[in-house]
């Protein structure tokens, strides 16, 4: 990097040792590239999605598997803010709706049970796929929450008198 004077080479040093590569040249200093940085998706889930991340093993998953899991756990934690909705704690349902020319004020109550009826359906069918794709390894607490359903289920088949 030329730098066309003096002045312009002791700011762009003193940025460097103060630690800002902005003005660096990428094939001269290391620090001038940030390095790639993949954050897991657990990170950006809530308890309950978290939790079903950490059973069903999504770290050691890859492909299309992997991106249900993601859509699962995604789902299970709108599911629990719909809920909230739902048993009033959280107020977002209802809106108040200023129309600027006319001043009149419009009451919105949004069809958020009809979509929580709707979200569960979606992760009914997404436990479905992550069943027919064969269960991750299992944990030592025995198992994910689909695992020992699939347990009862295959054992409830096997014995059908009992």
């Amino acid at each position: 990097m030329a730098d066309a004077t003096n002045a312009e080479r002791q700011r762009r040093h003193r940025k460097h040792k103060a630690g800002d590569h902005s003005l660096c040249d990428p094939r001269r200093c290391d620090d001038a590239v940030t390095p790639v940085v993949t954050r897991p998706a657990d990170r950006r889930l809530g308890p309950r999605g978290r939790r079903l991340w950490e059973e069903e093993g999504g770290d050691g998953l890859t492909g299309v598997r992997r991106n249900v899991l993601e859509e699962a756990c995604r789902l299970v934690d709108r599911l629990d803010r719909l809920d909230a909705i739902l048993n009033g704690r959280d107020r977002a349902w209802l809106t108040l709706e200023l129309d600027d020319e006319t001043g009149e004020i419009t009451v919105v109550v949004d069809k958020i049970l009809s979509e929580s009826r709707q979200q569960q359906l979606a992760l009914k069918q997404l436990a479905g796929e992550l069943r027919a794709g064969g269960g991750a390894a299992k944990p030592a607490t025995g198992g994910s929450i689909l695992d020992q359903l699939a347990a009862r289920r295959a054992q409830r088949l096997a014995n059908p008198a009992g």
